[in-house]
């Protein structure tokens, strides 16, 4: 009797403490598991990164496909890198690459770093494993003001009328009757 109002009091402490371990990764150890790096400290760390798995997470600003696979050109703020995507790898539908008017997809990339890949003429690189999207990207609309609008035809109009005004005197003096 004793030990059952001893488990009804302990129960729901030792319940409350397993599921505050449990969803806080206190019990989950990590074994190696890879965690999510920059493209920038991949350079600057690129010997401590080197030949080993990473995360990165980036914006597309191209696509190129080649027989043997395709290439990713990947950008974060300040650093770009080419991931390389073997046949084996299935990749996301991209539709946005980072241009003049529109954001590129942000896509994330679990892979294999090469700080002097020897595929790729030494080259950094990362030879993805697999790959998503992220975050869509989008067309950025940009309105002209009205008053720019009316600027470049104010200038328009002061254009046409001296080309008028010297045209005009050019054409006076071609065809000027001699006193």
């Amino acid at each position: 009797m004793i030990r059952i109002k001893i488990m009804r009091k302990l129960f729901p402490k030792i319940v409350f403490c397993f599921l505050f371990l449990l969803l806080t990764g206190g019990i989950f150890v990590s074994s190696g598991e890879t965690s999510e790096t920059s493209i920038s400290g991949l350079f600057v760390n690129e010997q401590a990164y080197n030949n080993k798995e990473v995360i990165v997470q980036g914006e597309v600003l191209d696509v190129l496909s080649q027989k043997t696979g395709r290439w990713i050109n990947l950008r974060e703020k300040n650093a770009a890198i080419g991931v390389w995507c073997g046949k084996d790898v299935k990749l996301p539908e991209i539709e946005h690459f980072t241009g003049f008017n529109q954001r590129g997809d942000v896509i994330k990339v679990r892979g294999i770093f090469h700080s002097s890949c020897p595929d790729h003429w030494g080259e950094k690189d990362i030879h993805a494993l697999f790959v998503h999207v992220v975050r869509k990207g989008f067309r950025i609309e940009e309105e002209v003001p009205s008053e720019k609008i009316k600027l470049v035809f104010l200038w328009g109009c002061l254009f046409a009328a001296s080309f008028v005004f010297f045209a005009a005197g050019k054409l006076r003096e071609k065809y000027r009757r001699p006193n």
